[in-house]
């Protein structure tokens, strides 16, 4: 009688065992289904090059520039240590003048988003490039070229919103289907997985 007794509470043990266990695997799947998981999306956007030239005069009395009235402060050469006058500045030796850089991409920037429409648009500002050509009959006066790329601004968290969750080839298809997106690469983390996360902060958006 001892020995049957011992047999069926071992046997009642390795039932609850297995359900444990069972359990643990199901929670485990839940956090490798629904926690681990990364989507990494790569979206490059159709971008469009923004030209235009730009009135300007250098000011000795200003700290910083000011657009609105074609303002960009200058500081006397003499005044600029040897061990500043690397990259912070443009040396104009004619005038006796140091440009800060980032004033004139401040001067530029501010002039560039008073004309393209900020709600829908935005500037590249590592693509900026600029020429620099004084007026010969006003010394401290000129135009700046500009050329920048504006590219459409996007809404990443509404982004990620809409593709949760999804199957790879339909986020696909929806990432597709928007105009201003030039292509798109789709990357899983682990790589056997086939949808996106549910999870919206595992959804990962990189624009270029």
């Amino acid at each position: 009688v001892c020995g049957v007794l011992i047999m069926i509470l071992d046997t009642k043990g390795k039932k609850k065992l297995a359900i444990l266990m069972g359990g643990i695997a199901i929670i485990a799947t839940f956090v490798l289904i629904a926690i681990l998981p990364k989507a990494i999306i790569t979206i490059t956007l159709k971008k469009e090059l923004f030209k235009k030239t730009y009135p300007f005069t250098f000011d000795f009395a200003l700290q910083k520039s000011l657009p609105e009235i074609n303002r960009i402060n200058a500081i006397d050469i003499k005044k600029i240590l040897p061990h500043e006058k690397g990259d912070a500045y443009i040396l104009l030796q004619k005038i006796g003048a140091a440009i800060p850089k980032k004033s004139i991409e401040h001067f530029l920037t501010e002039k560039i988003n008073s004309e393209i429409n900020l709600k829908a648009l935005e500037i590249d500002k590592k693509s900026l490039r600029y020429t620099i050509t004084m007026n010969e009959s006003a010394q401290y006066s000129g135009e700046i070229y500009s050329e920048v790329s504006v590219a459409p601004k996007i809404d990443q968290n509404a982004l990620a919103r809409a593709i949760a969750g999804k199957k790879i080839d339909a986020a696909r298809v929806y990432l597709n289907s928007i105009p201003n997106f030039a292509a798109v690469s789709i990357q899983l983390r682990p790589h056997f997985l086939f949808f996106i996360p549910f999870i919206t902060k595992r959804v990962h958006i990189i624009t270029n």
